[in-house]
């Protein structure tokens, strides 16, 4: 819905989030979609990517949810603007974990859920460059200076805010709890055989690891003794399809179905991070015997 162009070209990760990921194939049928590849750490060559026909709109993420895997943004935004492309960022998964500066990713669009961080659901930010336009989705109103109909939801809002001011004065106390907590973790786990999928340019608190097993099955081990862990997204709780991350970083279906998700926050505490590595080694030690 941003300025209407004469052949809209779309392109976006193969590893983004199902929230754009879904909707940017919505669109195959009507116009050219690129799905940009990554490589096993999940990350783009931006130097050597030559798309064709050029793209009008790219949507990066900021971080990804299942891997933690940070995007190299600066290059992204130049490869944009050798296309004289849009650039849209999702933030969601980065607030709260590193600085999000959206003067300095220069994006036109940036959008960001903050319920990963302590504020209400259902409600959001985007940031809009100025001079870019953005049409309204549904008509009926003129919130939001015309871009949307619907009185505002004040509560969710100030929530958001609460959520942000939050943010802004800790995130440095968090980032430092962030490394610790990861240090304690892989540490508590060292006597395991496991790979960790992703790159060094990661968030601190998300990790994506495989024991060689079925992840499911550990799934189903950890949560019986009272550890969260996931196989994929949160969005895709309960399915049993494989990882479309882990697929499109290069691994067959079996390697992906191995992989599971392990994430903390601010609220997590250093004791919870040793029970639960101590409960990970015991339910995989148990999973590997049998």
């Amino acid at each position: 819905h941003v300025q209407k162009t004469e052949n809209p070209v779309l392109a976006c990760l193969s590893t983004e989030h199902p929230s754009v990921l879904e909707v940017v194939k919505e669109f195959k049928d009507a116009m050219v979609v690129h799905l940009i590849p990554v490589d096993q750490k999940g990350e783009v060559d931006w130097e050597s990517l030559h798309l064709d026909p050029k793209p009008t709109l790219l949507s990066c993420m900021f971080a990804n949810n299942e891997t933690g895997v940070m995007s190299d943004l600066e290059a992204a935004r130049e490869k944009s603007k050798s296309w004289n492309a849009i650039l849209h960022v999702d933030a969601t998964q980065g607030i709260g974990r590193e600085p999000v500066d959206f003067k300095k990713i220069d994006a036109e669009f940036l959008t960001a859920s903050f319920h990963k961080m302590g504020g209400p659901k259902g409600v959001g930010v985007i940031l809009i460059k100025e001079g870019a336009k953005l049409n309204a989705i549904i008509a009926g109103g003129h919130q939001e200076r015309g871009r949307r109909p619907g009185t505002e939801n004040l509560i969710s809002i100030s929530g958001l805010f609460a959520a942000l001011n939050e943010i802004q004065t800790c995130l440095p106390i968090w980032q430092e709890a962030n490394k610790e907590l990861r240090y304690a973790f892989l540490e508590g786990i060292a006597s395991l055989d496991f790979t960790i999928r992703g790159s060094e340019r990661g968030l601190q608190n998300t990790l994506n690891i495989s024991f060689g097993l079925d992840g499911e099955d550990v799934l189903i081990g950890l949560d019986l003794a009272g550890v969260s862990a996931s196989s994929g997204s949160a969005c895709t709780a309960g399915s049993l399809d494989p990882s479309h991350v882990i697929l499109a970083m290069g691994y067959n279906e079996l390697q992906a179905k191995q992989s599971l998700r392990f994430s903390f926050g601010p609220a997590t505490t250093k004791a919870e991070i040793q029970k639960a590595s101590e409960i990970i080694v015991k339910t995989v030690n148990r999973l590997q015997t049998m």
